[in-house]
């Protein structure tokens, strides 16, 4: 479990290959590794391919509760190809942090570790960047 008493929360998000009835073949979660819960909006997903790329705004809000998890997005196998940022915006107690994540290419992805929160394989990704709201 992570120290919340720093200056800005950790939060780690997990990507696991996994098939439902979505038809889409990626999951990401958020991880709760706090003393409390944490309210999480994904507020971008951008894709970049070479020189081109685009994003969506999902606003997709998900409530982690400690030590839990929360799925905060699904993924067809076409944007596993792609390189991707996710941006977050985290509120844990009176403090907004928004974190940054970049996934390269998921299909070239191998060996992927049991995440205990999830009890299932995958991959742990830490913010590339984050700001102080």
């Amino acid at each position: 479990m992570h120290d919340t008493s720093m200056t800005e929360p950790l939060c780690r998000l997990a990507v696991c290959r996994e098939e439902m009835s979505d038809g889409k073949e990626w999951s990401i979660y958020v991880l709760g590794e706090t003393l409390g819960p944490i309210e999480v909006c994904l507020t971008s997903v951008s894709y970049e391919w070479g020189d081109s790329g685009h994003s969506v705004t999902p606003n997709v809000r998900v409530t982690v509760p400690p030590d839990g998890s929360g799925l905060l997005w699904r993924e067809h196998w076409e944007g596993a190809e792609l390189s991707m940022e996710l941006e977050v915006e985290l509120r844990l107690r009176e403090k907004t942090v928004r974190l940054a994540y970049e996934l390269g290419k998921l299909y070239r992805r191998k060996s992927p570790a049991i995440i205990p929160q999830l009890s299932k394989p995958g991959w742990l990704l830490l913010p590339d960047r984050s700001s102080v709201a």
